[in-house]
């Protein structure tokens, strides 16, 4: 295996969304298998403040559908209660699995606040849409941004993972695929099935492959199951995932790079977790 990128800072963004106790999880399981710290992050979106402020500022109540003003020192309150809950969930889920955690609260623009606090962090988790007003899955606005500007790893969760639902990892023999092989085999470990994805047109080098990524997995008392993708697309790629139900789907391929515009293609056509690496 190749030498290993060390991850030491987990970044996990949290708030009231499904998404977000997704990201939590995710993020609790990977800083437990590498042995990283994780730092969650509350923001306070200033701009639901501001608006707030505003005297013809109205809120609507999901169930009697009734207009009333929308009051500052409610949604301050709201605010500080959605923070202490993921506090509370944060050190929770750390405490059960060991895991060393730091937690901040910040008054900002969502995406301006996320993204400066990925600069600090090896791996950087979001939910990967925003709070949810439909049933639609569409990418955030923050999500949507970190894909382009967060220059480290990145993992995108949908709102309810599926546990019996493989984690798909591409590789190629790169020291890239093998972080991701790592990345992959800590979010399978405890419930997902593994199924690795060989990027090359060769069948005896898909064999080397397998053979060697079958005897680290070994090691770990890990199984996994393997495809050749003879051909790097992203039309193969989503087939793959498809074809599979994947829950997950890990890219560390130099043979298949992924600008961001990609990113958002795939998750347009895709209702799973996407991580990155970087």
């Amino acid at each position: 295996m190749a030498a290993e990128h060390t991850i030491r800072r987990i970044l996990v963004a949290v708030d009231a969304s499904a998404a977000s106790v997704a990201a939590l999880e995710a993020a609790v399981s990977l800083a437990s298998d590498l042995d990283a710290e994780l730092v969650g992050l509350f923001v306070e979106d200033v701009n639901l403040v501001r608006l707030a402020e505003l005297p013809a500022a109205q809120q609507v109540r999901l169930i009697s559908a009734r207009a009333q003003p929308l009051d500052r020192d409610h949604v301050a309150q709201t605010l500080r209660g959605q923070a202490a809950r993921a506090r509370r969930a944060l050190q929770a889920a750390a405490d059960e699995a060991d895991v060393p955690t730091e937690f901040h609260v910040v008054r900002g623009q969502v995406t301006a606040a996320v993204l400066a606090a990925a600069a600090e962090a090896d791996l950087v988790i979001l939910g990967r849409r925003a709070r949810p007003l439909t049933r639609r899955h569409r990418l955030g606005s923050t999500a949507r941004a970190a894909l382009t500007a967060v220059p480290r790893s990145l993992m995108l969760v949908r709102p309810r993972p599926i546990s019996q639902r493989p984690v798909l990892v591409t590789f190629d023999g790169s020291p890239l695929s093998w972080r991701a092989l790592r990345k992959a085999a800590a979010l399978a470990q405890a419930t997902h099935r593994l199924q690795v994805l060989l990027i090359t047109e060769v069948p005896a080098q898909a064999a080397k492959w397998q053979a060697e990524v079958a005897d680290w997995l070994e090691a770990r008392t890990q199984q996994a199951s393997y495809r050749q993708l003879p051909r790097a697309t992203l039309a193969q790629l989503v087939t793959a995932v498809q074809r599979a139900k994947g829950d997950v789907l890990i890219i560390g391929s130099e043979r298949l790079p992924v600008p961001a515009e990609t990113a958002v293609r795939l998750l347009a056509v895709l209702d799973c977790s996407l991580m990155l690496i970087r």
